[in-house]
């Protein structure tokens, strides 16, 4: 069962997935930093001028081209460098969100068994054999042999552990809704049943 939940990590929690969307952005600033760093840049530029006050022209015209060589610039490499560090780091933050999750994943799993675990023995052996004492003081009682104390300390034994029963199976139900959490699949839609 927990290898079905820990295939669907990546799709069910949220933390993973944002951490994938900054890996995205990463790389997708990391691939504009090297187009910035070895593709030139070209402009052109028109310019005009009204000159009212001017003499005989009154009009102006300018043309400008111009072309950046970022090859030659030291700050191109160094955004390329630091966006190679930031997606290294995402990379890195993802892989740490991933482990968060499947050690909280793994944790509750062991939580769900150790409950499932205590309940069947409180279930199945204490509960038994706290009826069985209650039935035999009971009997014993009937029978003129035992005295109304004994009988109450066996009544207050059997509601103590079937009120342990109870409690058991809350901790399954509580653990068994971390599980859920954990692994991404439980809905907190608030029903509409």
């Amino acid at each position: 069962m927990l290898s079905l939940l820990d295939k669907g990590l990546d799709a069910n929690r949220a933390e993973i997935s944002a951490a994938g969307r900054a890996i995205r952005r990463s790389e997708a600033s990391l691939d504009a930093a090297r187009r910035a760093a070895r593709i030139p840049n070209f402009m052109v530029d028109l310019d005009y001028w009204y000159m009212p006050m001017g003499s005989e022209v009154r009009h102006a015209y300018g043309a400008m081209v111009s072309m950046n060589l970022p090859w030659l610039s030291g700050r191109r490499r160094d955004e390329e460098a630091e966006a190679e560090r930031t997606l290294r780091a995402e990379q890195h933050a993802l892989e740490a969100t991933r482990n968060a999750v499947r050690y909280e994943l793994r944790d509750a799993a062991a939580r769900v068994e150790s409950a499932r675990q205590s309940f069947n023995v409180i279930d199945q052996e204490l509960l038994v054999q706290a009826r069985r004492s209650l039935e035999a003081t009971q009997a014993s009682y009937a029978a003129g042999q035992g005295d109304a104390l004994g009988l109450l300390e066996a009544l207050r034994s059997y509601l103590q552990v079937r009120l342990e029963r109870v409690r058991a199976l809350a901790e399954l139900a509580a653990s068994e809704a971390d599980l859920k959490r954990a692994a991404g699949t439980l809905a907190l839609d608030g029903g509409g049943r």
